[in-house]
């Protein structure tokens, strides 16, 4: 999957490219049934939405919805994420 296609400085991706990949190593615990995005894109999620000032998993998933179509822009997130390729994957 590709991720963070909207990014326009080179550096900025290469960095954040670096930092996603980081977070597809941490082992994921969920069993694979049901799993519906990978975990580092949940926790990517998480991240931004904890940068953006919230506070508990309601507020993380109302961040997350009032930001949805940022997010779609940047994370892999089926029919409607990226389609633009990016330089580092998933």
């Amino acid at each position: 999957m590709e991720y963070i296609v909207a990014c326009q400085d080179p550096k900025l991706l290469e960095v954040l490219c670096a930092f996603a990949d980081r977070l597809a190593l941490l082992p994921d615990p969920r069993d694979r049934r049901g799993v519906r995005y990978p975990q580092a894109v949940l926790l990517g999620t998480l991240l931004v939405a904890l940068a953006g000032g919230a506070d508990n998993m309601a507020a993380v998933a109302a961040f997350t919805r009032d930001h949805r179509a940022w997010f779609r822009q940047w994370l892999p997130l089926g029919a409607t994420g990226p389609t633009a390729s990016a330089p580092c994957t998933w």
